[in-house]
């Protein structure tokens, strides 16, 4: 139950926000439509296709179908699991749940075995398919994608470098020295001294005591540091920089919350509302902080519909393929069709002339008879030219004919695993911008400091560039009544 928009053409073709839910009302949806911040933020990416209404029914499959988790305590604190233990369960296993749809009219949903909650790394399910276990021993976690994790407990009293090897997946990770990225790191949360040329995926938390350095990382939890230098950093949680970040690109779905720190020579998205010291300077580049949109779940789902669209490109250069080796297949059949019937043409040819021969040889002279004889001969040679290349045509057209049969068959296998690959993208994807959803965009930017010419300011719908120097001051977007959004400035200690 889901509404998408397509563009043809993006960076050619401007469409605005108010064209799309026109489009969307035309078209009678009225319920699931998602907020216009996404929208906004879906056309500011330029991205071809992006969904703009969709039914959810995961807080309602977890009331009817009796979903209790046992993975957190009354405060949220993650609960240890050992082996064995059940981490989630549901009484009910297949039921009607009543949902409107996309045009708000009642219908009924067969949700057969429709948990609302995925089996993640270290997790199984029960054989009565009514729970999931714990496949091993450690601290439990849901991710934003609605997967289970069991995170085992891993310290290690050293640094996390090419010496100690990978690092086991989805460990609650604890190092006492620095994480070196010799392999790209996947966990539940993470803490470290330092981190430097990382690459970290991490459901939980991120915690450099120090800093980090000419790394890429991607969290669901809250990102703390004292300084980000030439780093990347995606989180659906809040970050915490104390001191400067240079160089550097953040995409947060919460708050970025740092009024002691500088931002030089970076771009800086946080859905829940900026608070930094100063940014920019004399000499750096200019830096582009952005407030209240949705930057993070768009860069997100841009990502899982490119996979989305790598699937389907395998399955149209499959499919392709197989027309290519049908139609050389045919074009060779073709030309079968004409040499046989040169072949039969010649032979006839040939047998006429033979037949005319032996009825009138007694009376030719020689020289007719040498020419009627080397006629013959030359037939003769077409003829078996003709069959060996029909013999070569045909072999080679059973090739062709043989791919055909196994692409058939690899198609036939790999359209199953496909739609089984998009189903799961396209949940991962629509469980993201629910997540996101949650919390409300804060369009508000608040510089205690100086920020200097150059700097880009803005919100969901509009931004500015500050053509001179600024100091102590908050921007924030408003929306009055009956006008377009716009950007208001306000000095500080007034």
């Amino acid at each position: 139950m889901g509404a998408w928009i397509e563009r043809r053409k993006p960076d050619e073709i401007v469409i605005t926000l108010n064209q799309v839910k026109d489009a969307v009302m035309t078209d009678g949806i009225v319920n699931g439509i998602y907020p216009d911040s996404f929208i906004q933020c879906f056309l500011d990416s330029g991205v071809k296709k992006f969904p703009v209404a969709r039914v959810d029914c995961f807080d309602l499959l977890k009331r009817q179908g009796l979903l209790s988790l046992y993975i957190s305590e009354d405060n949220g604190k993650p609960i240890e699991k050992k082996k064995g233990e059940v981490l989630i369960e549901q009484k009910v296993t297949a039921m009607e749940v009543q949902v409107k749809n996309l045009y708000g009219e009642q219908m009924n949903a067969l949700a057969a075995n429709g948990f609302a909650v995925r089996c993640g790394e270290n997790t199984r399910w029960s054989r009565d398919k009514l729970k999931i276990l714990a496949g091993k021993s450690g601290m439990a976690g849901l991710s934003a994608d609605r997967k289970v994790f069991i995170h085992p407990v891993l310290h290690l009293l050293e640094d996390a470098d090419y010496r100690h090897g990978p690092i086991e997946p989805y460990a609650d990770l604890s190092v006492s020295g620095a994480i070196i990225g010799a392999y790209p790191i996947t966990a539940g949360k993470v803490s470290a001294e330092e981190i430097w040329d990382a690459n970290i995926d991490a459901i939980g938390d991120i915690r450099a005591g120090v800093g980090i350095t000419n790394s890429i990382i991607r969290a669901q939890g809250d990102v703390h540091a004292r300084y980000l230098h030439n780093s990347r950093i995606e989180t659906f949680g809040n970050l915490y920089v104390q001191n400067e970040i240079i160089d550097s690109q953040i995409r947060c779905g919460g708050k970025f919350e740092s009024p002691t720190c500088r931002v030089i020579s970076s771009k800086i998205y946080a859905k829940g509302g900026v608070i930094i010291s100063g940014v920019g300077s004399e000499r750096a580049a200019p830096s582009t902080i952005v407030a209240g949109g949705e930057q993070h779940v768009v860069g997100l789902v841009q990502t899982i519909l490119d996979i989305m669209n790598s699937i389907l490109d395998k399955l149209e250069e499959l499919k392709g393929e197989q027309l290519y080796q049908q139609a050389q297949a045919d074009k060779i059949f073709k030309k079968m069709i004409k040499l046989k019937s040169f072949h039969d043409k010649t032979q006839k040819k040939k047998d006429v002339l033979l037949s005319e021969l032996n009825r009138k040889m007694e009376t030719l002279n020689k020289k007719t008879l040498a020419n009627i004889q080397k006629l013959i001969s030359t037939y003769d040679k077409r003829v078996n030219s003709s069959l060996v290349t029909l013999k070569t045509m045909n072999a080679t057209k059973k090739e062709h004919d043989t791919c055909v049969v196994e692409l058939e068959k690899e198609i036939s296998i790999f359209t199953t695993q496909a739609k089984k690959e998009i189903f799961s993208h396209e949940t991962t994807l629509f469980a993201y911008l629910e997540k996101s959803k949650e919390r409300n965009g804060v369009p508000i930017i608040e510089i205690t400091g100086k920020a200097y010419a150059g700097t880009t300011l803005g919100g969901v719908y509009q931004t500015v560039l500050l053509t001179d120097d600024q100091n102590g001051f908050t921007v924030e977007e408003v929306w009055p009544q009956g006008r377009y959004p716009e950007l208001q400035f306000l000095k500080r200690g007034r």
